[in-house]
């Protein structure tokens, strides 16, 4: 999969979006989140949206079997308006490390960066690539 949907919800959640003064480990969510279904041994094609809380079914499997992969993405700020991402193809290599250990399916390359790219119309607060540290951003997956 190369592209994916976006939701009417994210230019206005990304417009309202003020990277925070001080950033940290988990301390601030991201405005979007992307979604996706996995079927048939092939990843859907997803939808980015404003995050909001996640709607889970009691008999998901990330409830009874802990399958559940958590991969933080740090960045940090580089001056007042925007902030890079510290190694995000180390993340994207433990993200489907441990997508491989959970028997769970892996993520390319090619959309995990895609996810990090801004959203046609602008890319208000998205962290870019770079080298550096101090804000986590989260990419969680669990199987349902």
């Amino acid at each position: 999969m190369t592209s994916y949907s976006i939701h009417e919800n994210v230019h206005e959640a990304l417009s309202n979006y003020e990277l925070p003064q001080k950033l940290g480990f988990g301390l601030s969510p991201g405005p979007v989140m992307y979604s996706a279904k996995y079927a048939d041994g092939i990843w859907g094609e997803g939808i980015l949206e404003a995050n909001r809380p996640l709607q889970i079914q009691p008999s998901a499997k990330v409830l009874h079997y802990g399958q559940e992969i958590f991969e933080g993405m740090k960045a940090y700020r580089v001056d007042q308006e925007r902030a890079n991402l510290f190694r995000p193809e180390r993340n994207w290599q433990r993200f489907n490390l441990s997508a491989k250990r959970m028997a769970m399916p892996e993520i390319s390359q090619q959309l995990f960066f895609l996810l990090f790219s801004p959203p046609p119309g602008g890319s208000h607060g998205r962290p870019t690539h770079s080298t550096s540290l101090s804000r986590t951003k989260r990419a969680c997956r669990h199987s349902s």
